[in-house]
């Protein structure tokens, strides 16, 4: 930043960056326009806002319009833009270093307003960085952010938001983007090669009734692909409610099947096997049956301790 002239040493720095911090967590911009009265007789103004390293994280300092990303703070982000006009690329670089994105953090924080607002602004130099899944955490203590590594598997920002089950953020990005190719990885039927997941496959092992709904309805995504595993989303979700059981797995099992039209044939025996609820147990049967299929859990766990 410089020397901050004489000014600017009213406040002294700790106390100001302290101020900068405390007005964004809280996202209060009149505690923000406060701090920038007290400045305002500061020459280089809005350099000072623009640039001014509030927090560190890893090995560089996050400055004020950064931090708001990093906190959700749309109102302070959104007047500093309007006020002193933000450098988009330059945020771009700087989370990149970060192996994040800002479209990363607002899609997996749940930051909808935020992503609304600064979607339009990114667009000219949009970019996707390809980098692993990690966390940032402000440490209030060490006055530093810290990230910690949750995974060393990439995932998009999209399917980010469809594993928190940010529905609101879902929508932003369909209707923002579309169907469009040349940013595959916003949209709904987007394949990740390497996980072997869509929107669609992720709603079913989350078990999320209310998205897996919106996918359908709202978006027309496609319901009809496999994961890597080669299961359909019956399995998909009958494999989810076996590790954690789902509240509104019956409904769901039979919205894929009467609403989305799920093909209950395949692999029928496996779907059995995976189902570990009675009423859709019996459920599935009687839909096996009236397409000639007779087959039941008993039969098929009863050969299997045969065999």
């Amino acid at each position: 930043m410089g020397c901050c002239n004489e000014g600017a040493m009213k406040l002294d720095q700790e106390s100001l960056k302290f101020m900068l911090r405390t007005s964004i967590e809280q996202n209060s911009l009149i505690k923000f326009k406060t701090i920038l009265v007290q400045l305002k007789d500061l020459n280089d103004l809005p350099s000072l806002i623009i640039s001014f390293p509030i927090a560190f994280c890893k090995t560089t300092f996050l400055s004020v319009p950064e931090y708001c990303i990093f906190s959700g703070s749309l109102s302070i982000f959104k007047h500093i833009h309007e006020t002193f006009t933000i450098n988009i690329p330059s945020i771009e670089k700087k989370f990149d270093l970060l192996q994040t994105s800002p479209i990363h953090i607002m899609c997996t924080k749940n930051y909808n307003e935020l992503l609304l607002y600064y979607l339009p602004l990114s667009l000219p130099t949009f970019h996707i960085p390809k980098i692993q899944t990690i966390s940032l955490s402000f440490d209030i203590l060490g006055q530093s952010l810290v990230s910690s590594e949750t995974s060393n598997t990439y995932i998009s920002p999209l399917h980010a938001a469809c594993e928190k089950g940010h529905l609101l953020i879902v929508k932003i990005i369909y209707d923002f983007f579309g169907d469009s190719k040349k940013f595959n990885e916003f949209n709904v039927n987007y394949y990740d090669e390497f996980t072997g997941e869509t929107c669609t496959t992720i709603a079913c092992k989350t078990g999320n009734f209310f998205l897996i709904k919106f996918l359908h309805e709202y978006c027309l995504a496609d319901f009809k692909v496999f994961n890597k595993y080669g299961e359909n989303a019956l399995q998909i979700l009958c494999s989810a409610n076996r590790r954690n059981e789902i509240e509104n797995f019956f409904e769901t099992f039979v919205y894929l099947v009467e609403v989305v039209g799920i093909d209950i044939v395949y692999n029928f025996e496996e779907t059995l096997l995976l189902c570990n609820q009675l009423r859709a147990i019996k459920y599935f049967e009687m839909h096996l049956a009236s397409k000639g299929i007779l087959c039941t859990k008993f039969e098929l766990e009863s050969n299997q301790i045969i065999t």
